[in-house]
């Protein structure tokens, strides 16, 4: 087959199979892997049935806002995001059209973000390296990975991201219009840029973290347009942003009592409050790793930047993280990035429009990747019980997809220059052919077969997960409270859960929460010592005692009941 005249058949092929690959961790019974995506898809689930994003929890009013788990916060009693309010919004609203479409929402908005890809990158590039760019994105282990923990902000706000710039380039609308034999209103013509916008206030909407990095792509992108681009379509893009955006004030305001405020700076003095009532030292603050040697000046930097550098500058940190997560852990991919990125910036003898275009591009995308790099990479970041672990399922992999997405052309330009290495016309088209399959199938294993939280393990553990959560729910009462440390998902929100137990917080609430409810604790099974020593020491001095249920693998359920 004729990669060339038939290149949309093998684009069509490598959506369908990220598709189809994505949907692996889909069930009728659904369960997820982080907390972020079990606390999406409560309050998903709860916009679509009731239009609000909070819950009220009565046992919350006398725990004052205490109990909830990881990536939901109580605030007055009610559970509301410890996150961005995008995501929850825009697709609990899609699944008031049937609860069925949340789980394939991020494979269908992925699937429609490749196809944009391809017509963005058919404008910069030949079309042979847009339609190689768009089978790269869409069997990119990142994105593929991500695609299928669908209820993670990332790849619907790059796919918005990606849309929304497509139909502002594009004009889809616009060409419609003029070729119609019908007189069409004027203003038809603008439902591009209006659709543009929406898709880009869409994307801020989700991870409004990114919005610095998206105004100066912007910005480099409108100064090597500035002749193209009317103020006049700038403010419709930007209205029409601004009026998708409209709702996030107001429901920040009704969700944690500022318009300003966010999941993560909202806060809650339940903790300090109840610690200080109990003369119970109080934890020292979480702030970066400054190494005690260094000099004042090094401090007062750290502090200055902090409100657009929150995890500070750490250029060690950075480095590595870069070196393990950005370009070592997809290896074969940053091999052909960095021979093809030479290429696309060799730009002599391209027209004038397409030398242009490829600058923006180019200087955009290093200018947007440093400052994710820098961000991101200062940050320590665990997401694997095993710190030492290079996962694809850590947290890097996810924030860097816009660099894993802008690479795609350099590995697409390297693919195609050593297949035309070789000598006959056949020879390229196989040469190519051999080249993406070969490709596919160390995507194939990052993505699913990792021995790191690959997708058929994570499809494994979740399945037993399922079991293990059933038999729980049978083990405990309606209206127990549950002490876990990581097994949130397997209680919440059927249960109400308190985390984790080596906290002086939880001791504390213990003695009051025994009164107030039956309680348990869901945890790594614990030696016999450290049961003695809970009921000879640290409980018996509260007047409780703990006591196991059933084992589970490496974890136990225990009961936690006044000691007789």
């Amino acid at each position: 087959m004729d990669f060339k005249k038939a290149g949309w058949v093998w684009v069509l092929a490598a959506v369908l199979l990220m598709i189809f690959g994505a949907l692996i961790l889909v069930r009728r019974d659904p369960l997820y892997v982080s907390p972020d995506e079990t606390a999406n898809a409560f309050f998903i689930s709860t916009f679509a049935e009731s239009g609000k994003l909070y819950v009220f929890e009565s046992l919350n009013v006398p725990f004052e806002d205490l109990l909830h788990p990881r990536s939901v916060l109580s605030v007055n009693a009610r559970y509301v995001p410890a996150g961005f309010l995008g995501l929850p919004v825009i697709y609990g609203a899609m699944a008031g059209w049937g609860r069925w479409l949340v789980p394939i929402l991020t494979p269908l908005l992925a699937a429609g973000a490749v196809a944009a890809w391809y017509g963005l990158m058919a404008r910069l590039f030949d079309r042979e390296v847009a339609r190689l760019s768009a089978i790269l994105l869409a069997l990119h282990p990142a994105w593929w990975y991500y695609a299928a923990r669908g209820l993670m902000p990332n790849v619907p706000f790059l796919s918005m991201l990606i849309i929304g710039a497509w139909v502002l380039v594009a004009r889809p609308v616009a060409r419609i219009s003029a070729r119609s034999r019908r007189t069409m209103p004027k203003w038809i013509a603008q439902l591009d840029l209006v659709m543009g916008g929406v898709f880009l206030g869409w994307a801020v909407m989700i991870r409004p973290s990114e919005a610095i990095w998206m105004t100066v792509a912007a910005l480099v992108l409108a100064a090597f347009y500035r002749k193209f681009i009317s103020w006049r379509s700038v403010v419709v893009v930007a209205a029409s942003a601004g009026l998708a955006l409209a709702p996030v004030p107001l429901l920040h305001r009704e969700l944690y009592g500022s318009a300003f405020a966010t999941g993560y700076t909202a806060e809650n003095a339940g903790d300090d409050a109840l610690l200080e009532e109990l003369n119970v030292p109080l934890s020292a603050p979480v702030a970066p790793v400054i190494a005690e040697d260094a000099p004042g000046w090094w401090h007062d930097f750290q502090k200055a930047i902090e409100p657009i550098l929150p995890f500070g500058f750490h250029p060690r940190n950075v480095v590595r993280h870069m070196a393990w997560y950005a370009f070592g852990l997809f290896w074969w991919l940053t091999a052909l990035a960095l021979i093809g990125f030479p290429m696309a910036a060799v730009t002599k003898g391209l027209p004038s429009e397409v030398r242009q275009r490829r600058r923006a591009y180019l200087l955009a995308g290093v200018l947007a990747s440093g400052w994710l790099f820098v961000l991101y990479g200062s940050w320590v970041i665990h997401d694997n019980p095993d710190p030492s672990a290079v996962s694809i399922a850590n947290s890097y992999v996810r924030y860097w997809l816009p660099f894993f997405a802008w690479t795609t052309p350099f590995m697409a330009m390297t693919i195609l220059w050593l297949a035309k290495r070789t000598i006959t016309p056949h020879a390229r088209i196989a040469a190519t052919v051999a080249m993406v399959v070969l490709l596919a199938g160390l995507n194939v294993h990052a993505t699913f077969l990792s021995p790191h939280d690959g997708l058929v393990q994570a499809a494994g553990q979740l399945d037993r997960s399922r079991e293990i959560r059933d038999r729980l729910l049978e083990l405990t009462e309606d209206d127990a409270v549950v002490i876990v440390d990581r097994s949130d998902k397997l209680f919440f929100p059927h249960r109400t859960v308190r985390y984790p137990l080596r906290d002086e917080v939880t001791y504390a609430l213990m003695p009051r929460l025994v009164l107030a409810a039956p309680l348990y604790y869901y945890g790594i099974t614990f030696p016999q010592t450290d049961v003695d020593y809970l009921n000879n020491e640290k409980l018996k001095a509260m007047g409780l005692q703990i006591e196991i249920i059933e084992t589970f693998d490496a974890e136990s359920l225990y009961r936690i009941r006044q000691a007789p």
